[in-house]
């Protein structure tokens, strides 16, 4: 696939240059094409450029610096620039407020999506590059000098007014994924702090009557001082059905499981997850310290799951009502 891909942008490239035509604009339609025709192994085309690209694209730009000689600007250059950056600006604010206007969108578009327009890059370059070529050397140098200067200027400004912009529009942090969401949070604050503890002493049958009365699948064997000595699932005591014959007189201690991990309230969740993916556990005891193992909580990896899910909707749904 990989193969496929480059040779599908060299045969573009070379084809455009033998027909004279625009060699960006060319492989832009070629990536137009391949995204509409929604072939499945569009997605891992791209992936797969976007694995090596980043080396390509940052020496494009380095090469684009080394056109830029300070020496050769000069007030002529500089009044050009202001006016290409003010220009820019403008044209874009207002060209967004007209569309947005004439497209009857909401507000917050027409008054703020110009300010997010501001940056400029790759293909205003590249689109320059192609067009200086042909002109006279000495004009085809001012056009690259005024736009590259012009372009850094945006650059640098570029990103205030998209935040500004996106800011005043209310929409920050509402394209947020479900691991931003698990960075924001710790153990405690999505640990169940209720939970069913079983006594170490306690009876099988007493046990199997606790089950009956609560939905948990998980269960911390505590000691008198609270301090959590082992665990007992549904699906482990399972086993013990059939050997009804011994079950009258086995306690909690006598079929509790081993802890495989604990954790404490103050750890970021994203570790807790990790670590319950790593030792392909659904439940994790949450006690009170590294050195103190009083039952505190405890964390359920599904019920984080629909938590989380839940309010990565919330989110989606603020964000289509906008």
């Amino acid at each position: 696939m990989l193969i496929f891909t480059i040779s599908s942008v060299m045969l573009v490239v070379g084809i455009a240059m033998l027909w004279n035509l625009d060699v960006i604009i060319a492989c832009m339609a070629l990536g137009v094409t391949l995204v509409n025709i929604k072939s499945r192994r569009a997605p891992e085309s791209f992936n797969l450029v976007q694995m090596f690209y980043s080396p390509v694209y940052v020496l494009f730009f380095v090469l684009v610096g080394a056109r830029l000689n300070i020496a050769h600007v000069n007030l002529t250059i500089g009044l050009l620039v202001a006016a290409y950056v003010i220009g820019s600006i403008v044209g874009k604010t207002a060209g967004a407020y007209w569309g947005g206007a004439y497209s009857d969108s909401v507000t917050t578009v027409k008054k703020y999506l110009g300010f997010c327009l501001y940056p400029q890059g790759g293909i205003a370059i590249g689109l320059l590059i192609m067009a200086s070529s042909r002109f006279e050397p000495q004009i085809g140098s001012l056009m690259l000098l005024v736009v590259i200067v012009g372009a850094f200027v945006l650059q640098i400004i570029g990103p205030i007014g998209v935040k500004y912009g996106a800011g005043k529009s209310g929409e920050l942090g509402l394209n947020i994924t479900t691991e931003d969401l698990i960075k924001t949070h710790t153990v405690g604050s999505m640990m169940d702090d209720k939970p069913v503890s079983i006594p170490y002493n306690m009876a099988v049958q007493e046990i199997l009557d606790v089950f009956s009365k609560t939905d948990f699948l998980y269960y911390p064997v505590v000691d008198e001082q609270k301090k959590v000595t082992g665990i007992i699932t549904v699906s482990g005591i399972r086993e013990l059905f059939a050997y009804q014959d011994v079950t009258g007189w086995l306690l909690a201690c006598d079929v509790a499981e081993p802890v495989i991990d604990k954790i404490t309230p103050e750890k970021p969740l994203e570790d807790a997850i990790e670590n319950m993916r790593l030792y392909h556990i659904d439940n994790m005891a949450v006690v009170a310290g590294d050195d103190n193992d009083e039952l505190v909580g405890i964390l359920d990896y599904r019920r984080v799951n629909r938590r989380i899910s839940a309010e990565v909707l919330a989110k989606q749904q603020e964000a289509d009502s906008m």
